[in-house]
């Protein structure tokens, strides 16, 4: 009666696990974890297989000889050459049979009473020169029930064996004996000096109460009562009997589970890691960006500052010669050859002080825009280089710990690459400039500064458009100024003429200030969003792992919340 209540009450475990065990599998493979997946879906495979025992232990440590003396039967090849890269699982069957399922790893069947409560697993030595063998050994460990280290009786002392427990033990959680085999080789005081060895190194990787048996396959076969087999074969009916083996085999699987989630919340903390790692380069690009801008901004701000102190001065100038020109003797001049010579003398001085206005705006501004291109884009430039270094300190070291996570890295550093790309073609692209002149053609521009490069285009068109812009504003107030002096009535209206000729040019001060403000302001938004635009790549990519990311870690937290659940539910019994 309590056997069935034991059996009904582990099989809804074993259900529960299951399931978990199918989300699991479900969720490894949407991280890219197919070796994971893969271990889950054994794991889930072999819930009703018999208690499976794995046998490891270095070349030569006796584990053949081991198994087939607990089996009576000559089931393993003893062979003294390590020649074997296979796993061999032992398994109960009808008649004798060797079936090779997969690659590294052959099934055998014999008609064993014991094979019925168990399975025995032989794998291949830890220390052999033939390729693979330790990683052969390791990749059936996560679906153990038991672990079985074998020693040589006179030396345990076998490194890649301890190294291979921690493994075992301290990664996957696995229950382990240790078994000293041959004893009859060593004496009794190497016999209790090994099993004290073997004791203090079992403590030493954390297995507090390690159990330890010393056999002899040669006495066993002998019938010698010293071969330590009978109490072997007591422990398995110990462990395998009386409901036990159903908490000790589900709780296995539960903590292979975990680990299998462990390792998959170790490969999503990575994701995570580069995932905050690309949001402060996110952040730190924009910011240097909107720096930049600002930075853009006064840098203009102090152009046009100055390109306006130059406007109040040559319109002085203007003034002063506009004012003397309409002095009482330059007028009586005007009119008498106006009157006499029937030419267009007013018109004429008009013209030429228009003249003299535009060559004197030329130089001025042209020198002083140049010279403020250069600095802005010697800015642009600083800016950029600043923005591939950051791109640079970015590169991470890549993983191959799961599929996904390289994955993602080789993802990751596509995007850095081809924004890199594209920042470094921008620094050379002449069309970034060329760009923002809709004020005029590029011819224009050519014959201003040929194969000057960006850097000159970019100083012509602030010096042609700012030149084109004084020329309608204060070429027009001089124009409007003189159709006034076509009346005839120059010296009743020369007051008047002056003050409106002033007023002009002091009004159109402040409109070419905004003018000019809303055109560079334009042009240096153009130039700051086609930079940002370089940039969206990785601003792509980071919200698509955050919309991809956050999800599974919060779902393989869940997942791992149930297994520690079920964990605890299986050893409270």
């Amino acid at each position: 009666m309590k056997q069935d209540f034991l059996n009904t009450k582990f099989n809804a475990y074993k259900t529960r696990l299951d399931a978990l065990l199918q989300q699991l599998q479900q969720f490894a493979l949407a991280v890219g974890g197919r070796e994971q997946h893969e271990i889950a879906r054994n794991l889930s495979a072999k819930l009703n297989e018999p208690f499976l025992f794995v046998v490891v232990g270095e070349v030569k440590s006796g584990k053949s000889s081991f198994i087939n003396a607990l089996l009576q039967e000559e089931v393993c090849r003893v062979d003294p050459a390590p020649c074997t890269d296979r796993v061999q699982q032992i398994v109960y069957a009808e008649n004798n049979e060797e079936r090779e399922s997969r690659e590294h790893f052959t099934r055998l069947g014999r008609p064993l009473e014991i094979l019925k409560t168990i399975a025995i697993v032989d794998t291949p030595g830890t220390n052999t020169v033939i390729e693979r063998h330790q990683e052969i050994t390791e990749k059936f460990i996560p679906y153990s029930d038991l672990v079985i280290f074998v020693f040589p009786a006179r030396n345990p002392h076998t490194q890649s064996a301890w190294n291979l427990l921690s493994f075992v033990s301290a990664e996957w959680h696995r229950k382990v004996i240790f078994i000293l085999q041959q004893a009859d080789t060593a004496s009794e005081h190497e016999l209790e000096v090994n099993l004290k060895s073997v004791n203090d190194y079992a403590r030493k990787k954390n297995i507090l109460a390690p159990q330890i048996f010393c056999t002899s396959a040669k006495w066993e076969a002998e019938k010698d009562p010293r071969s330590g087999f009978d109490q072997i074969r007591a422990f398995i009916r110990e462990t395998v009997t009386g409901g036990q083996h159903y908490s000790q085999k589900l709780q296995a699987n539960v903590l292979a589970a975990e680990q299998i989630a462990g390792s998959l919340n170790k490969n999503l903390a990575e994701q995570k890691r580069q995932l905050d790692t690309d949001l402060k380069i996110q952040e730190k690009i924009q910011a240097r960006l909107s720096l930049g801008k600002d930075k853009s901004t006064y840098e203009v701000d102090a152009l046009i500052q100055l390109l306006v102190s130059n406007y109040n001065r040559i319109a002085n100038f203007i003034k002063d010669d506009f004012r003397e020109g309409l002095s009482l003797t330059a007028i009586i001049s005007k009119s008498i050859a106006a009157i006499f010579k029937h030419d267009r003398s007013i018109e004429v001085w008009i013209a030429g002080l228009r003249k003299r206005f535009e060559e004197k705006l030329t130089t001025a501004i042209e020198e002083i825009s140049r010279d403020g291109a250069r600095h802005f884009m010697e800015s642009i430039n600083l800016l950029l280089r600043d923005l591939l270094e950051t791109l640079e300190t970015s590169r991470l070291p890549r993983s191959r710990e799961l599929d996904l996570l390289t994955k993602v890295s080789e993802s990751r550093q596509e995007v850095i690459d081809d924004v890199e790309s594209r920042v470094t073609n921008l620094m050379k692209d002449e069309t970034f400039i060329n760009a923002l002149t809709p004020a005029m053609t590029m011819q224009d521009v050519g014959k201003a500064f040929v194969g000057g490069g960006s850097l000159a285009v970019l100083g012509t068109i602030i010096a042609l458009s700012t030149k084109i812009m004084f020329l309608d504003i204060t070429g027009g107030a001089v124009a409007a100024s003189g159709l006034a002096l076509a009346g005839g009535t120059l010296f009743a209206k020369k007051k008047s003429i002056i003050a409106k000729f002033n007023a002009d040019l002091d009004k159109n001060e402040s409109r070419f200030s905004t003018e000019l403000r809303d055109k560079l302001s334009a042009k240096l938004k153009l130039i700051y969003d086609r930079i940002d635009r370089e940039f969206e790549p990785l601003y792509q990519h980071v919200a698509q792992e955050k919309s991809r990311l956050f999800p599974l870690v919060e779902r393989n937290e869940a997942l791992l919340a149930q297994l520690r659940k079920l964990s605890e539910e299986i050893s409270a019994g």
